[in-house]
């Protein structure tokens, strides 16, 4: 029984074994590591079941009558059976007996055998880890091998390593050296010891890889924390530096480099062709600090032209022309880090160190070479050289034909689900190339290097040239950026009958750093005299059968701001022309009735009787389904709710008027009561027409949900009698007022004397941005960026933030004011829910919306759904902000002109001193009753200002003003 103890992520394994004597007894035995100890049956099996151990505990504190009826304190076992084996019956004597501890029996030799063998191997094992933590595997390498690597420094895993061997970590590089002269490049040649200095290869503080001189007293261990060390062997210049016998082409002689000194530099020198556009490394250059870089170019000793001669005559590099020389440094990569130096200074002077790498090349006459120029403009320097490599692309390009089937997710289309493809569909064009398989529908693949800085007319024609397709007269050239064209959904990225200016490839978004290898889909389609090609594929119940290609002409019908290479046709035309190609042009492999069911397949997609209805193709296909959303019950549903809310609402706005009794607080319950009418028109009237007028209707509504905040915040206000009042009824409560949680966590809670000034400002920015943003937007749609991805999420972001913030601001409002007496018979509950409901629930409403899955338009279903409740949020607005409030026992005549203009001023704060109702009330129509007298006794007494000490009478004759 193997029995696991602990959790999931750790714990302890122990095995208990039953034990067979000679006589048939049986003792079971734990074996816990080096621990063994005999246990019952009890322990090795029933007690590793799982289940519950009681804890330890007083059990004498509790009666016997209790003590049983108590639930006893336990703890879930942690140790459970892990595995059982069991022993067949008849073979449990021949596998169960223990072995006789002879060395002559067969089972206990083989036992012993294997106890060996594993300790053998745990020995190897040890030994060798601590080798590997004791030694270091040097990679050597030599000159010449230097002298193959060609472009610019490599990474650290590219040098060519020609030997290897393993050394001590604490051995010194004069052990080192001699081991090196025993290899076979060195004692072949017979180099002496003297004529060779190590060069170690090491990363800088500057992250730079560079080689430093290797001293020969130097332990290993001291320039190396990993398991290898790169190391270059160096020669002495009086030895040839590819065969490494002694003179050669060179007269000099060999120098003692053991004497190394840090007045010594050791330069890797590289020579730059502007012809062939090639960098190649003439090898290692050495000489004193003191010495200028021209010393290279010493007609007594030409260096440079020396190790230039074999690299012209294997045509690698042209021949240079005999003019003046320019060197640059190789600092890194990128073409800042390209430095150019004075060859007339010393190596000094111009900041060089032991292993820097310099690249020279002839002095060029031509300025700078200009950006997104053709590669076979010669490179005038080795910076413009750099920054062409930093943006060279690797590409593979596949010319697809003009009826290839579609291929979704790379499935293609006509082929059964689990069907193989066909033998001859699929076969390889390069097996060393990745990717470079044929899809179907592939008329040809290739692979070309590719300049991002290009624009994308000069990667169509380059993609042309390649192709050998630049006769292709009568014919539209299309390029499409990853997935076949076919099955793409995106716009073309190049199309030959676009007109300039064109983007450039990194404008569209290419990048070497992010994609290092990209896939191009071209295809050229006939160029009909009148109108565009359109790719049709044909289905049955099951798969693609068919495909062909018409020519449509465009729809206009007002549609702008399509994406570049997109056109608009109208899908009753397209039907009828894919009809007439089934029955005239149609292929053989279309079977009447397969006809006949795609023709009623296309004729159940959707309400084509509408002839100007527009589908774009290119951009993204218009998906007409015969879904509700689609029909014309939505529309007729729609109206008729903006008629119910339209008539409930303008007899409370008339009502209103009836009883205009409070030109100060009236207005502003106009103005938030007209939001469930405004809110029920639009939607009917976007579902009655065009998305794209449909934006300039929510831009308007969006503007008035502004003013609905607004005038929401200031009724709060004026309710309590104005700004002054209000913050002196706040303030007498002692206690600040917390924030919700979790803000209440990080926000100290707000003074009651910031009550007013705080939540007004968190509101009135929502009133700022919306109309800010509805006209910010208005400008982007007329550009046609409006649905790019960037703009549409900092939309997300800003709305979300204000949306949030006027929420929580309304929250603090009415937290600091329900209590309040001059808002306890207004019902501020009700007025705060209704306004929050039919302006932020509609918010995140159509945020969500969008992900639900709803068969057809999720613009539509917003609109619709919204039209169902405006219903019930516009019954719930005019119960809210009810007439009855301001009712007088004799209704005046309604003041049209009054209310209206009210309604529509928003300055209309600023007409009188806040925090007055009797002036405010004074502003109201002379209303009497039956009797002619004023309506209300109530009115022309007194009204109590509290929160001073004491209390005034304000008379409404002397309209006295307070400060």
């Amino acid at each position: 029984v193997i029995v696991h103890s602990g959790g999931v992520s750790s714990g302890h394994y122990y095995t208990f074994v039953r034990m067979w004597d000679s006589d048939g007894k049986t003792q079971w035995v734990k074996f816990d590591d080096e621990c063994v100890t005999f246990c019952s049956q009890e322990a090795a099996v029933q007690d590793n079941y799982g289940g519950e151990d009681l804890n330890v505990t007083n059990y004498f504190s509790f009666p016997p009558h209790e003590l049983r009826q108590r639930d006893l304190p336990s703890t879930p076992r942690i140790h459970n059976a892990y595995m059982l084996s069991y022993v067949r019956v008849d073979q449990e004597k021949e596998l169960l007996t223990a072995p006789l501890l002879n060395k002559e029996e067969p089972k206990y030799r083989a036992l012993i055998d294997r106890c060996l063998r594993e300790a053998k191997l745990a020995e190897e094992r040890r030994r060798a880890r601590y080798e590997q933590m004791m030694r270091v595997e040097v990679k050597l390498m030599f000159e010449r091998d230097l002298m193959k690597m060609k472009g610019f420094w490599p990474m650290p895993d590219e040098f060519p390593i020609t030997e290897t061997m393993k050394i001590s970590r604490d051995d010194h590089t004069e052990e080192l050296l001699r081991d090196a002269l025993e290899l076979p490049p060195l004692a072949q040649a017979q180099v002496q010891e003297e004529h060779i200095a190590l060069f170690v290869l090491t990363q800088r503080k500057t992250r730079q890889l560079r080689f430093k001189y290797l001293p020969l007293s130097d332990a290993l261990k001291c320039h190396t924390t990993d398991t290898h060390l790169t190391v270059l062997v160096m020669v002495s210049q009086g030895y040839d530096p590819q065969t490494l016998e002694p003179g050669g082409d060179s007269e000099e002689v060999p120098h003692q480099l053991s004497n190394w000194t840090e007045e010594l530099i050791l330069l890797v020198v590289k020579y730059f062709c502007p012809v062939k556009q090639v960098i190649v490394t003439l090898g290692c250059y050495y000489s004193e600090l003191s010495e200028p870089l021209k010393a290279m170019l010493h007609p007594s000793s030409p260096w440079l032209a020396q190790r230039l001669l074999p690299y012209v005559q294997r045509g690698e590099v042209a021949d240079p022309p005999a003019t003046q020389w320019q060197c640059w440094e190789e600092w890194g990569r990128a073409p800042k880090e390209i430095k150019p130096l004075n060859i007339e200074k010393s190596m000094k002077e111009e900041g060089l160190y032991c292993g820097d790498v310099v690249i020279w090349q002839p002095l060029s006459a031509c300025g700078p070479r200009r950006p997104g120029a053709d590669e076979e403009e010669v490179l005038p320097t080795v910076r413009d050289f750099a920054e062409l490599c930093m943006n060279h692309l690797r590409v593979m390009v596949r010319l697809m034909s003009a009826e290839a089937p579609l291929c979704p997710e790379g499935i293609p289309s006509q082929l059964e689900l689990g069907q193989p493809l066909p033998p001859g569909l699929v076969r390889p064009i390069s097996e060393a190339t990745e990717g470079s398989q044929e899809v179907p529908g592939q008329v040809t693949c290739l692979e070309m290097t590719i300049d991002v800085r290009w624009h994308t007319d000069q990667l169509a024609r380059k993609i042309l040239q390649a192709l050998q397709l630049e006769q292709a007269e009568g014919k539209r050239f299309w390029v499409f950026d990853g997935g076949a064209p076919s099955a793409s959904r995106n716009a073309a990225m190049y199309h030959s009958k676009d007109r300039a200016p064109f983007p450039s490839l990194t404008q569209v978004g290419w990048n070497r750093a992010q994609s290092p290898r990209r896939v191009l889909h071209a295809v050229l389609l006939p160029d009909p005299p009148e109108g565009h090609s359109v790719a049709v594929h044909f289905f049955d119940t099951v798969r693609e059968v068919g495909a062909c290609i018409l020519t449509m002409q465009e729809e206009t019908n007002g549609q702008n701001g399509r994406p570049q290479g997109c056109f608009a046709v109208s899908p009753k035309k397209l039907l009828a022309s894919a009809r007439q190609f089934l029955k005239t042009e149609g292929k053989e492999e279309l079977r009447p009735e397969t006809r006949e069911s795609i023709a009623e397949a296309y004729c159940s997609l959707g309400p084509w009787e509408q002839p100007d209805r527009v589908v774009q193709v290119g951009s993204q296909a218009c998906e007409e389904s015969t879904c509700f959303i689609a029909g014309v019950w939505p529309v007729l549903f729609a109206w008729f709710g903006f008629t119910l809310v339209g008539l409930s609402t303008s007899c409370n706005a008339y009502r209103h008027l009836l009883n205009f009794t409070r030109p100060d607080l009236q207005p502003h319950v106009l103005r938030i009561i007209l939001v469930g009418p405004i809110y029920a028109f639009s939607a009917s009237l976007c579902l009655s027409m065009s998305e794209s007028a449909c934006f300039f209707v929510r831009s308007v509504r969006d503007i008035w949900e502004a003013v609905v905040i607004y005038s929401f915040l200031t009724l709060i206000i004026e309710y309590m009698g104005g700004e002054h009042l209000c913050l002196h009824s706040i303030s007498q409560n002692d206690e600040a007022v917390p924030h919700l949680f979790p803000f209440s966590l990080c926000l100290p809670p707000i003074a009651t004397g910031s009550m007013i000034r705080v939540p007004k400002m968190g509101a009135l920015q929502f009133v700022a941005v919306k109309p800010i943003v509805a006209v910010i937007s208005i400008v982007v749609y007329a550009c046609g960026q409006l649905h790019n991805w960037y703009y549409q999420w900092t939309l997300f972001v800003i709305y979300n933030i204000s949306y949030s913030v006027a929420l929580y601001a309304l929250y603090l409002i009415y937290w600091s004011s329900h209590e309040q007496e001059a808002l306890q018979s207004k019902r501020p509950l009700l007025k705060f829910v209704s306004v929050k409901m039919i302006v932020f629930l509609t918010f995140w409403q159509a945020l969500l919306l969008p992900l639900a899955p709803l068969p057809g338009s999720s613009s539509r279903w917003e609109d619709f759904i919204l039209s169902i409740e405006m219903i019930i949020f516009g019954v719930l607005m005019n119960i809210a902000f009810t007439w009855r409030e301001f009712s007088t026992a004799a209704p005046c005549a309604p003041r049209l002109g009054q209310g209206a203009g009210g309604c529509v001023d928003l300055m209309d704060l600023d007409a009188k001193p806040p925090g007055n109702p009797q002036d405010a009330q004074s502003g109201a129509p002379e209303c009497k009753d039956s009797e002619g007298s004023p309506p209300s006794s109530e009115l022309a007494g007194a009204v109590k200002v509290h929160g001073f000490r004491g209390s005034w009478s304000l008379s409404r004759n002397r309209r006295t003003k307070h400060a």
